[in-house]
């Protein structure tokens, strides 16, 4: 652990005020019954629950997380209804099953979430040529009441992975496989007794959205499957970092390792972040159940836009933010029983689970670039760049003093953070339109989506938890603006005005610190969930090496 400057006694920021982190869990989690029914049910049955060490055989990991299915089902935890029924409840559960097994978040999603086929009829008119529909969906049986395989069906399983050997993964050939024409999920096309194909959407691309739409739930379900898993691995290294110390002045006691500036650079950012993406989950998945209830077509591309966006930004984060915490534990971090190696061997996956990230990143460039194209259509090229101009610029501060301002009260103001964020995506929209020549459109959801961190900073009652909440959004924000090369080349954010900014965000991580515990505390994760030894709730540096040394076979 390189000793860089600590936050002391003498001269330390100021600390926010400590809250009860019960106060927060239900401020930020509105389905805690939910999540205590699912935890409590392996409290009951600890035997259900996958070994964190390693041991486990392909075979048997599967055989597992078969089981933990069947156990849910049989108390009446049914992803099934839920999916069809509650929505939210289906994906807050993906959220839950996260740090139980991430193969069981995968198998259960895979399991009652995820359809899909290829429609070719043949031409009505007679021709020879097949008439190709566009993606559909169909129910092909692969297997006989024995078990076998039905006649045409080749299936081959994919062995061993890098991670989610709970999950029987396989590869399935069709050869000349005839269906029922009722086999076919009809809900965007159908085909009648005479060969006859009709639907209700007029277009093969209408059809193909609404197809897409329906993956989308996976998406989604994968930014609850990641959020969860990044709060897991926070609480491992937050709590071990507040307890595990290192170092310290001569002659004096050693210091806790959260204490070090380096460490809470390195944490705090995440800690904020990770309650960004909660907040940014929650807008998103209320979004998907709109979209299911209303059917409309618009919302249905923003929320295939909003989800391939914060998929591929939760992933990649949370993997990163993984291996970042495996390092904050030191050579402890790297022990199986800690969990964050296997948790980041099978979170790998998530980054190119429905979609791969960059290409799910290039679709969402896509969409905005397309979502308003209709105001310019008919209008000369200068006027679009006029419209694109007068974007980027509306964002840009209305005196050019405050490009150099760094008085505290300004730099926190969410007015100054807001714009600076939005400036950056009017930026690099301007840019992007400008390289590939077409029109772009204004920020719209996408802005709903920068804001509802603030948001729920506002709405939070409780004068405590609202504190620390302002604290994150700012540094979360704070944060983003440093790391982006775009407002110093742009001239947005003038030399000094970017050292204040470092300065103010070592200072926000020092008066986070204080409070980082009851902030992870407050994703209300069991011991006997987390089961990692060094990240357990509430022990003391004794206890915490205890139960370390009994998973590693000593006799404490």
């Amino acid at each position: 652990m390189a000793q860089t400057s600590r936050t002391s006694a003498k001269g330390a920021a100021k600390s926010l005020p400590f809250f009860d982190w019960h106060v927060m869990e239900t401020y930020i989690d509105d389905q805690r019954e939910m999540k205590q029914l699912m935890y409590d049910l392996f409290k009951s049955h600890p035997e259900m629950l996958t070994p964190v060490e390693e041991g486990l055989t392909k075979e048997e990991h599967r055989e597992r997380v078969r089981q933990q299915l069947r156990l849910m089902l049989t108390v009446g935890i049914n992803p099934m209804q839920m999916f069809s029924r509650d929505m939210k409840k289906y994906f807050y559960l993906a959220e839950c099953m996260a740090l139980i097994d991430l193969s069981l978040t995968v198998k259960a999603g895979v399991q009652f979430s995820l359809w899909g086929g290829r429609l070719k009829v043949p031409d009505p008119h007679g021709g020879r040529a097949m008439v190709d529909h566009g993606v559909h969906a169909f129910i092909v049986p692969l297997r006989d009441d024995a078990g076998q395989l039905l006649p045409g069906v080749e299936i081959h399983d994919c062995g061993y992975k890098v991670g989610l050997n709970g999950v029987d993964n396989g590869a399935i050939r069709f050869t000349h496989v005839r269906i029922p024409r009722v086999n076919l999920l009809d809900r965007f096309g159908s085909v009648d007794k005479s060969g006859r194909y009709s639907s209700p959407l007029t277009s093969q691309g209408r059809r193909f959205a609404a197809t897409l739409g329906e993956l989308t739930g996976g998406r989604v379900g994968l930014c609850s499957g990641s959020v969860g898993t990044l709060k897991g691995a926070l609480c491992i290294a937050i709590r071990y970092c507040a307890q595990r110390q290192q170092f310290g002045p001569p002659d004096a006691q050693e210091v806790a390792v959260l204490d070090y500036q380096s460490t809470q650079q390195r944490l705090i950012p995440m800690l904020a972040t990770c309650y960004g993406l909660h907040f940014a989950k929650q807008l998103l998945v209320d979004r998907y159940c709109e979209m299911k209830r209303t059917k409309d077509h618009k919302l249905v591309e923003e929320v295939h836009a909003l989800s391939a966006g914060l998929k591929a930004y939760t992933t990649r984060f949370t993997q990163n933010a993984l291996s970042v915490c495996r390092e904050a534990c030191g050579g402890h971090g790297y022990a199986a029983v800690n969990r964050l190696g296997a948790l980041r061997s099978d979170h790998d996956i998530f980054q190119t689970f429905e979609g791969d990230n960059t290409v799910l990143l290039q679709q969402v460039s896509g969409l905005l670039l397309k979502e308003y194209r209709s105001q310019f259509q008919g209008a000369p090229l200068s006027s679009t760049f006029a419209f694109l101009r007068q974007l980027a610029a509306s964002s840009l501060p209305n005196n050019p003093l405050v490009t150099h301002e760094t008085d505290v009260r300004h730099l926190r103001d969410p007015s100054f953070l807001a714009s600076a964020l939005e400036y950056r995506t009017a930026r690099m929209l301007f840019t992007l339109s400008l390289r590939l020549r077409k029109h772009t459109p204004r920020v719209g959801s996408f802005e709903a989506w920068n804001k509802c961190f603030q948001r729920a900073v506002e709405e939070c009652t409780d004068p405590d938890c609202r504190r620390s909440l302002r604290a994150l959004a700012d540094t979360f924000a704070l944060n983003c603006i440093m790391k982006d090369v775009i407002f110093r080349n742009d001239e947005y954010i003038a030399p000094g005005k970017a050292k204040a900014i470092q300065r103010l965000l070592v200072e926000l991580c020092s008066e986070l610190r204080g409070v980082a515990v009851p902030l992870v505390n407050a994703f209300a994760i069991p011991d006997h969930i987390l089961r990692a030894p060094i990240g357990l709730a509430g022990s003391g540096v004794s206890d915490m090496y205890k139960e370390y040394l009994l998973a590693a076979g000593f006799d404490v």
